[in-house]
């Protein structure tokens, strides 16, 4: 994974907000091997987050989870980054519903979401509810999926600057 850390400004907060942004591509593939190696990952990333989380860091978790939330891709398994989902208290999954709902966000199968985004504690009031999408980038790029990726953006909205949801700011 990739960690970058940022500092939001924008007009109306009146202070800025420090972000850390981590960019994954977990192990890909459905056998138990595959699935092993992501689970194991995964708890070293939540191990690394549980201790930079007594620093009270914003962490966005994005991308390539290779995993749905909801059961597994692995016949047999739940979702090999269910610690996420099950430590409610400091992650949130916040494109579940997308997941729940039988949303995909690759091109290759008609049913997984296997991309996703977490947020810890200190961003669940920052999370516009019911704001996760995936983006269809191929509607207007027609070889989006030859040229760029297989799988398609998964973003969310999030207010930084106390404003109504309807007014919030589009940060991704």
């Amino acid at each position: 994974p990739y960690e970058g850390r940022f500092r939001l400004q924008m007009p109306g907060m009146a202070t800025p907000a420090d972000l850390r942004v981590i960019s994954l591509h977990a192990k890909s593939g459905s056998s138990a091997a595959d699935w092993a190696e992501r689970r194991n990952d995964f708890l070293q990333l939540k191990a690394y987050l549980d201790a930079a989380a007594n620093n009270s860091a914003r962490y966005i978790v994005m991308g390539d989870y290779n995993d749905r939330i909801t059961t597994s891709i692995t016949s047999g398994q739940e979702s090999s980054f269910k610690m996420f989902h099950d430590d409610a208290a400091n992650y949130r999954v916040i494109t579940r519903n997308l997941d729940s709902l039988g949303f995909q966000s690759q091109d290759f199968s008609a049913t997984s979401m296997i991309d996703h985004i977490v947020v810890s504690n200190e961003l669940f009031a920052n999370v516009v509810p019911g704001t996760s999408r995936v983006a269809a980038p191929q509607i207007f790029i027609p070889s989006y999926n030859a040229t760029t990726s297989d799988h398609w953006p998964v973003f969310a909205r999030f207010d930084f600057t106390g404003a109504t949801p309807a007014d919030a700011p589009l940060a991704t």
